[in-house]
């Protein structure tokens, strides 16, 4: 939990359909100070969570305490801090490079040998 502001929070899965006015109803009667919808940067499809900064860290925590209580369009809504959000990303970043270190490790010396490897000398019949 913060300390200090920014007093933000991660919402996540959130229908596609959500916007801005759908997530200022569902605080209400927080301090909202800002919301911020993300988008994908090509497609400007709305990716499915945000983060709402808040004025004082008594309605991110009364936020937080909504985690997985609310339901909008058949999903379950989380919210978390927005280091935790962090952090899960950070995690999943992680296990994706240890999941292509494995892979390299396994793989790339496999093909140096195959590349680097002595190959057998080509024997041609041929008539002298």
């Amino acid at each position: 939990m913060p300390t200090e502001p920014p007093y933000t929070a991660y919402v996540g899965h959130l229908p596609k359909q959500v916007v801005q006015g759908d997530i200022n109803k569902i605080f209400a009667g927080f301090n909202v100070k800002n919301v911020r919808l993300v988008h994908d940067k090509e497609t400007d499809e709305f990716k499915g969570f945000c983060y709402v900064e808040f004025e004082d860290i008594a309605s991110l925590e009364r936020a937080i305490a909504l985690d997985s209580q609310i339901i909008v369009e058949n999903h379950t809504i989380r919210v978390s801090t927005y280091l935790t959000a962090i952090n899960i990303q950070l995690i999943r970043i992680t296990l994706n490079l240890e999941t292509v270190v494995h892979v390299t490790s396994y793989y790339v010396p496999m093909l140096l040998l195959l590349i680097y490897s002595p190959r057998p000398a080509v024997h041609r019949n041929r008539a002298f």
